[in-house]
């Protein structure tokens, strides 16, 4: 469902807005909601490798190997 914003931006943003919606052969309106659209999902993208990445975080990673002792046999002194 479609709604109409009320935005308010300076006169010369507008009108250089209109000159390059008017090349692209597309409106200001359609224009901004392309722009707010990749704003919106760039942000989900962002979200969603965030949270896998805390994922992979929180259950480490295995290399192989073995570690042959303790930490607490290390640090033995």
């Amino acid at each position: 469902m479609k709604r109409n914003v009320t935005l308010s931006l300076e006169q010369k943003l507008i009108s250089q807005g209109k000159k390059i919606a008017s090349r692209k052969e597309t409106t200001l309106s359609r224009l901004v909601g392309d722009y707010l659209k990749q704003v919106v999902d760039d942000e989900k993208a962002y979200e969603s490798s965030k949270k896998k990445a805390l994922s992979l975080l929180k259950t480490g990673f295995h290399w192989g190997g073995k570690i042959p002792c303790t930490r607490d046999e290390l640090h033995a002194r």
